[in-house]
């Protein structure tokens, strides 16, 4: 994934660091921004810098900025959202060590994807995606969320550092994960996701402890993940394995050239 070049607006008040995201462009077809860091040392001059931060954003034909505040940046959200920011979400960040434990499933299979699997994981991602930070911005629309989850798993079977595995039931692949490597040890899982018919089966958890026995044996000690306070489901299953939560991040959006879905739904 190319690597963004991080910018500084800073002035009286506030200081944002911040990016163009060029792995976007092929789902907004036009730019979209995040701020890595906002800080704050009073109000007094902040409107000032944003219009600063602005001026950037309409000079590059910029569409839509997601910035994650930690959270206890509670002054920051503030700020941000009488700025035009909008509160999408709490994300968090739940990690998992111990491995050991889970054992193989003897119905399931867990193996690295083929390029046969490639057409069958767009599929899933198509009619799966439901719930997240695109899919809930009004000012945003399911369509975009759902053509970037496409995108996002299409380029994992070819981008250095990601992979795709494949989990088959009875031979068929039912269900897949994209993982990207933290190090030798270490795993993020990205995207996963079940068909809505077979949803509701206990299948995802099941496929989720294979997933964890198939990457201890390939040595790792410890997985990520990041999961959206919408997604409930994923968020009880999670803490139901034995993820730990860390405290979540605040997730915001503000769209510079106005809302992406004209029809505001």
């Amino acid at each position: 994934m190319q690597q963004p070049v991080m910018e500084r607006t800073s002035g009286p008040g506030l200081e944002l660091v911040h990016h163009l995201n060029p792995w976007d462009c092929a789902t907004f077809q036009g730019n979209t921004a995040s701020i890595a860091s906002v800080s704050m040392t009073g109000t007094e001059g902040a409107a000032d810098t944003f219009s600063a931060f602005r001026d950037w954003c309409l000079e590059n034909r910029v569409l839509l900025v997601n910035c994650r505040l930690r959270h206890d940046q509670l002054a920051e959200c503030a700020v941000l959202q009488g700025f035009g920011f909008r509160f999408i979400e709490l994300s968090y960040r739940p990690a998992i060590t111990d491995l050991a434990r889970f054992l193989p499933d003897p119905e399931l299979t867990v193996s690295p994807a083929s390029e046969a699997d490639r057409p069958i994981v767009s599929a899933i991602v198509a009619g799966s995606f439901q719930t997240g930070r695109l899919h809930a911005d009004p000012e945003v629309g399911p369509e975009l969320g759902t053509r970037r989850y496409v995108i996002w798993a299409d380029r994992a079977f070819v981008s250095p550092g990601e992979s795709v595995l494949a989990c088959r039931l009875d031979g068929k692949t039912i269900s897949f994960m994209t993982v990207t490597e933290r190090g030798p040890t270490r795993r993020q899982w990205n995207l996963t996701a079940l068909p809505p018919e077979l949803q509701g089966r206990g299948l995802a958890k099941r496929i989720w402890k294979a997933v964890l026995h198939y990457q201890h044996l390939e040595g790792v000690e410890e997985v990520t993940t990041s999961v959206s306070s919408l997604n409930a489901k994923s968020f009880n299953l999670l803490a139901s394995i034995g993820f730990r939560f860390p405290a979540p991040e605040i997730n915001l959006h503000w769209c510079p050239l106005g809302p992406l879905n004209r029809d505001g739904r």
